[in-house]
């Protein structure tokens, strides 16, 4: 917050500190994108080698799909920006008064502002737990088909 008020008492304009943070948004989630493409590619050549050798058919290529990377990097870095965009709104036009006064002790926001960071955090939260039971699930019936001896197919 100092480092946008005094940004903006410099006479940075609205748009730019909105830009500036919609920026590092952007970078944070095309680092994330690139990591999640690195770890992809290391997962499936690490799932591909641990299956023995006669227990998966020839033909059946283990490979990652182009089309579903793409569309997974581009829902990342969609969401990034689109999550950055609330961050942005509000911090692009900080109150000078009050972090000029910040030696009082005073550095708390809005009522608004502390329930669209709960909501935003209970989301969050909600949506981690919905996803790692999800991955729970899905690891367990491949782990299911995984031990299915191929003779009885």
């Amino acid at each position: 917050m100092h480092e946008l008020a005094l940004r903006s008492s410099m006479g940075a304009s609205r748009w730019r500190i909105m830009r500036q943070l919609l920026i590092e948004s952007g970078l944070l989630a095309m680092t994330g994108a690139v990591i999640g493409v690195l770890l992809a590619y290391g997962a499936v050549h690490w799932i591909a080698t641990a299956l023995p050798y006669y227990s998966f058919p020839h033909e059946a290529a283990i490979h990652v799909s182009l089309p579903v990377l793409v569309f997974s990097v581009l829902v990342t870095i969609l969401t990034g920006i689109l999550f950055g965009m609330s961050p942005a709104l509000q911090l692009s036009r900080p109150n000078l008064t009050e972090l000029v006064q910040s030696g009082s002790g005073r550095h708390s926001s809005g009522g608004g502002d502390r329930k669209t960071h709960r909501l935003l955090i209970t989301g969050q939260v909600a949506l981690t737990l919905v996803l790692l039971s999800l991955a729970g699930a899905a690891t367990r019936a491949f782990l299911t088909a995984y031990r299915v001896p191929l003779a009885r197919l």
